[in-house]
């Protein structure tokens, strides 16, 4: 689910970026908890994915 393109967002409504935004942070935070593992190219695609989210939400 982390990737999630900027056409794909620019279709969906304002509400379901929102819901998608807040199921990318918890993910973050489920990642981030785990001790021991090395997961940083999955939480940089989600950071990149969150950033992406911000920007078409200033759009509409």
């Amino acid at each position: 689910m982390a990737i999630i393109r900027s056409k794909e967002l620019r279709s969906m409504r304002k509400e379901e970026i929102l819901e998608k935004l807040r199921q990318l942070e918890i993910e973050i935070l489920k990642i981030k908890s785990k001790k021991g593992q090395s997961q940083g190219k999955k939480i940089k695609e989600i950071k990149k994915t969150i950033a992406r989210m911000h920007s078409i939400l200033k759009e509409k």
